[in-house]
């Protein structure tokens, strides 16, 4: 939940500060891409390509 409330933040940040337009996917894309960077770097043993995590990240988190 740290990411999404870290990437919400900036979102905000960016829309209130250089005036950016962001919309939920946009967002969400970046949740998702801050995620998987956040778990390469935390975990050596997360080896999953971005493309597949995120289209399916409960089978790549062992979470299925």
């Amino acid at each position: 939940w740290l990411v999404t409330v870290w990437s919400i933040w900036l979102a905000w940040n960016e829309v209130v500060f250089s005036k950016k337009i962001m919309d939920f996917e946009d967002v969400v894309d970046l949740i998702k891409l801050r995620s998987w960077n956040w778990l390469k770097a935390k975990d050596l043993a997360f080896q999953y390509l971005f493309a597949l995590w995120s289209n399916n990240l409960f089978f790549c988190l062992n979470l299925s």
